[in-house]
């Protein structure tokens, strides 16, 4: 692949792309579809998706094929813009690739444990082999923790299975997977500085206040069993203003703390429905206003492939909503629409 070098050609790529993103209009008409065969012909005949779904036979397909398509039409955007020339150590895209390993890894363990491994094969993204240094095909024809410490002899996960339990414990396996990729776009980021660690280092921050939340309040975990879980990165938060958070005894206190923190503008801007929603939302307003008017061409590039996840949830949601039947009044609340 050729290598681009220039700031400016990287910049107008992933400008490009993101001219191509769905518009409100277009959810809008989504919203009214009744069928997965209408989805895919709208889908196919919009510039954002129309490569990925040209071969398809959008009366035939199902939502499982169609959601496939979608992450692989995600996945394609990734490396599209690989073609960026880093000066040293990690790539965005390396460690977007990395992204999708753990999720593999984490998705194997989460079968193993459930004993139906047999599906795993039929979510092996094939848009992965060679991109990965994962061998997919000899992860789908494990039947055993032995046989999957087996399959990833060789790569950096094969250390967070070795715990000394037959079993390891998903969760923690999770969380320690999630620090160490942190870490590394942590480093990147604190190397390059400016919109880059703003992004970074408020993803992280925004992860810690949803597991916060969700740890106090839906399983009420003690405080020291939370801090295990979080990542060591600050952003908008002051330390006091985390340690308020970390101590708040009601609902209602986490959410004035968080309306009177670094967070207020969003807050005002996105409300607080639910963690996970905030969460998106302050993503999804902070990666737009670094596409829109960022030089720095790392944080447009990751704001980018941010926003373009966050399009792959909401189709995935309305896909769902379809096969479910569910109202599309419904299904609305759930996406986080372009303003």
């Amino acid at each position: 692949m050729a290598i681009i070098n220039s700031s400016g050609a990287i910049l107008a790529k992933a400008r490009a792309m993101y001219g191509k993103r769905l518009t409100l209009q277009d959810y809008n008409s989504l919203l009214r579809m009744q069928s997965i065969s209408e989805v895919a012909s709208f889908l196919k005949g919009h510039p954002g998706y129309g490569d990925v779904m040209e071969e398809v036979n959008e009366a035939l397909i199902h939502r499982g094929q169609l959601e496939n398509l979608l992450r692989k039409a995600l996945f394609e955007k990734y490396y599209r813009l690989s073609s960026f020339s880093f000066s040293s150590g990690d790539s965005i895209y390396q460690l977007m690739v990395s992204r999708y390993e753990i999720r593999q890894v984490m998705a194997c363990i989460r079968l193993l444990g459930a004993g139906r491994m047999e599906e795993y094969i039929t979510s092996v993204p094939p848009y992965l082999q060679g991109h990965t240094s994962l061998d997919l095909m000899q992860i789908a024809k494990v039947r055993s923790m032995d046989d999957l410490r087996q399959a990833l002899a060789g790569t950096p996960y094969l250390a967070y299975l070795n715990t000394g339990a037959d079993v390891p414990d998903y969760t923690m396996v999770e969380t320690r997977l999630r620090e160490a990729y942190y870490a590394r776009l942590t480093k990147h980021a604190g190397k390059h500085g400016g919109k880059l660690k703003e992004l970074v280092y408020t993803q992280a921050e925004l992860f810690n206040i949803t597991t916060i939340y969700r740890m106090k309040f839906l399983f009420r975990m003690e405080r020291v069993t939370i801090l295990s879980y979080l990542l060591p990165y600050r952003s908008k938060l002051s330390p006091a203003a985390f340690k308020k958070l970390l101590w708040a005894e009601r609902e209602e206190d986490f959410i004035h703390l968080l309306k009177h923190s670094g967070y207020r503008r969003l807050m005002e801007d996105t409300g607080f429905s639910s963690p996970e929603d905030f969460t998106r939302r302050c993503e999804e307003q902070l990666c737009r206003r670094i596409v829109h008017f960022s030089s720095d061409t790392e944080a447009v590039l990751l704001a980018f492939l941010q926003l373009s996840e966050i399009e792959a949830d909401n189709l995935t949601a309305i896909i769902e909503g379809i096969r479910y039947e569910i109202p599309a009044e419904q299904i609305r609340p759930l996406l986080i629409l372009p303003q």
